[in-house]
């Protein structure tokens, strides 16, 4: 029996959908650049098969995009037809070891959700795939699987998620620059698209450099040579520039406030799957935040144990090698982790949701169990007497970003 879409698309439409998808969804990175839109589609395309759930996820958004611009309503039933095809495909190929962590396999995940979001359906977008994307993303990460489009991939997965969020970030008061000037509406687009992949990028990184430092300052003293510390602490000291970078302009409160339909009626079955995914969501949105605190003070922990090491040597020519004196670079360190250790402290509360409702403090459930459950995972537990004690940071830190490596899938970038 001949299917509906052989039956409906003739080759030049089929044709034009493609080129029209291309065009609107595909773009490649900018010359020095590593960041694009899709721009793993191409290479990943030519690798796989007709009947491939990625081949048949890529035909459906073609066809669905196009059936929007032309109000082509053949066309439209045609790509509704594609995507349950697409929908089946994956599922098998998601039974096979072999395929299941692929990024062909990925990648047709992540056209599910575009079409959900070309469609204008918020479940097909988030809903319908988030639980699994996020399970698919650790499976990644227990089992190895690194290439060279697993940036890129986890990169698109979390702006999907955030892709209505990220239009509300061009109205909020986190999208104006320093002196007042408005960030344009394309620099802040990036910036909220990128924020998952650069962050996830950097704990890794943190966690492995705080590794290094850690066994270079508990091995023996007497085979101990102070020199090999600078190379060490040089990097520290840019990777922190680079994790402060990484979400300036971005306000976490506000960011989370704004989760689509947080309010969303949980009577029907819809509704109750929807907000399983954002609840899991929400986890992944606290541990990032808290995440991104605990790596500024660890780094900057780990700078002031060097600073001190290194005045300790009375070392002139290697104390002066530093741009700044050492004395003022360590008091701005420790200013430093005071602000985030405050950071940290007063944001528990609201946290653990607890908020003023009729003037008192009431316990409220506005953030579930998997949400709290993130507190442990960033050492939270630590506290004590409402200040962050100093002397867990570097192994409390080290344990909780590669806890963060794993769950963001890309453990193999290290």
């Amino acid at each position: 029996m001949t299917s509906p879409t052989t039956l409906f698309l003739e080759p030049p439409l089929d044709s034009k959908s493609t080129s029209f998808f291309m065009d609107q969804f595909v773009v490649a990175p900018e010359t020095g650049q590593n960041v694009g839109w899709f721009e793993f589609l191409p290479e990943l395309l030519s690798h796989a098969e007709p009947s491939s759930a990625l081949d048949i996820a890529f035909r459906g958004c073609s066809y669905l995009a196009l059936a929007n611009r032309q109000d082509h309503e053949t066309l439209r039933y045609a790509a509704l037809n594609l995507y349950g095809q697409a929908l089946r495909s994956t599922n098998e190929e998601l039974k096979s070891p072999e395929t299941a962590t692929s990024d062909t396999t990925f990648a047709a995940i992540l056209l599910l959700c575009l079409f959900g979001h070309i469609n204008g359906d918020l479940r097909m977008q988030i809903g319908a795939h988030a639980l699994g994307m996020y399970k698919l993303l650790e499976l990644r990460a227990r089992t190895g699987v690194h290439s060279a489009h697993t940036l890129s991939l986890t990169r698109h997965f979390f702006a999907l998620m955030h892709l209505e969020n990220n239009k509300k970030l061009l109205a909020s008061p986190a999208a104006a620059g320093g002196g007042g000037e408005a960030v344009s509406g394309e620099a802040s687009q990036a910036a909220a698209s990128d924020l998952f992949a650069r962050m996830g990028m950097l704990w890794p990184i943190s966690a492995a450099l705080l590794t290094q430092m850690h066994m270079w300052m508990n091995s023996d003293d007497s085979t101990k040579d102070i020199s090999a510390l600078l190379p060490l602490l040089e990097n520290v000291r840019k990777l922190e520039k680079q994790v402060q970078l990484a979400i300036q302009g971005l306000d976490p409160i506000w960011y989370y406030t704004t989760i689509p339909a947080r309010e969303a009626n949980p009577k029907s079955k819809w509704n109750e799957t929807f907000r399983k995914a954002l609840v899991y969501h929400d986890s992944w949105i606290m541990s990032m935040w808290h995440a991104y605190r605990v790596t500024r003070i660890s780094l900057h922990t780990t700078m002031v144990a060097s600073y001190d090491m290194i005045l300790d040597t009375g070392d002139s020519d290697m104390i002066n090698l530093f741009d700044e004196e050492l004395e003022e670079l360590k008091t701005q360190s420790l200013s430093i982790i005071d602000t985030m250790n405050e950071d940290i402290c007063t944001s528990i509360p609201w946290i653990l949701g607890q908020v003023e409702e009729g003037g008192g403090q009431n316990p409220s459930a506005s953030l579930p169990k998997a949400s709290r459950a993130s507190l442990s995972i960033v050492g939270l537990k630590t506290v004590v007497n409402g200040r962050y004690t100093r002397q867990h940071h570097s192994d409390q830190a080290r344990n909780a970003l590669w806890d963060i490596a794993y769950r963001f899938g890309i453990k193999g970038a290290l």
